[in-house]
């Protein structure tokens, strides 16, 4: 718009002196005359009639231009505001994000404590159920050896009675023979059962020992059966091994070496037929 005003207003002010010299041309009673007149009367002349619409022209391009600098400072201004906008709202943006973070960075700290108190409750629970088992384990052990203990003391009965003679040489008596401890009793037990394969073909056993025999057979695989192996136990300390390796477990070993009423009956038989 204001290109369009500068434009008009140089046409105007162009063809202004050309329209007022003509008609002065034309108005003057000899125009000859003016051709006739010196250097400073001709400079006069043209000065007078160029010297309106060159100030008019200067007072146009000042007041266009002192609009477009206002339109320029007036959009300067508008963008010094977008800028200062722009600005506010990035310092709002930072804010928030740093708030984010910060919410962010609790929720992880809250999330990696939750993780550590989980991990301190699985390995708890894991303490008390090994606690548990063991404590489980050693309750059914202590039936067991219970149970085995009167088995054992059967056995012991069977193999050295209820009395004995004792007392003096002149006047014997009889006496009860003393019962051992369970440790004790299991040792004498131990003691007394053959250690190889081969003595117990020769043994002679009481029908009922061989009961009781087969009895703490069963008692005793039976809490066995629920013990896992060395290997399924991952090196534990309990596990088959570590009570096979007790005297209860070295007497059921050599229990399981007794033959069987029949076959002790049968093997002299076969010997006899051998030789």
């Amino acid at each position: 718009m204001a290109r369009t005003v500068l434009v008009g207003l140089t046409l105007v002010f162009t063809a202004f002196p050309v329209l007022a010299a003509l008609g002065f041309w034309f108005l003057l009673p000899d125009p000859r005359a003016l051709l006739d007149a010196g250097p400073g009367e001709l400079g006069a002349l043209l000065a007078g009639l160029f010297a309106p619409p060159a100030l008019a022209f200067l007072a146009a391009a000042h007041l266009l231009q002192r609009r477009e600098l206002g339109l320029l400072r007036d959009a300067v201004a508008r963008s010094a505001e977008a800028l200062t906008l722009q600005q506010q709202q990035l310092g709002v943006a930072i804010r928030e994000y740093r708030a984010q973070t910060e919410v962010l960075r609790a929720q992880g700290e809250i999330v990696q404590e939750g993780v550590r108190v989980g991990r301190r409750q699985i390995e708890a629970i894991g303490q008390h159920a090994q606690e548990t088992r063991a404590l489980r384990l050693a309750a059914e052990w202590n039936l067991t050896v219970r149970e085995l203990t009167l088995l054992l003391t059967a056995m012991f009965r069977l193999a050295f009675g209820w009395r004995r003679m004792g007392g003096d040489p002149d006047e014997p008596t009889l006496e009860e023979v003393p019962l051992p401890g369970p440790e004790e009793l299991a040792l004498r037990i131990l003691r007394m059962l053959p250690a190889a394969p081969r003595e117990g073909w020769t043994l002679e056993m009481d029908p009922r020992f061989a009961r009781h025999a087969r009895r703490y057979l069963e008692v005793y695989e039976r809490f066995l059966a629920r013990l896992p192996r060395r290997e399924a136990a991952g090196g534990g300390m309990i596990d088959r091994s570590f009570f096979e390796a007790s005297i209860y477990g070295q007497i059921h070993a050599r229990l399981s070496l007794l033959p069987r009423p029949a076959e002790a009956e049968a093997e002299p038989e076969l010997g006899a037929a051998a030789d």
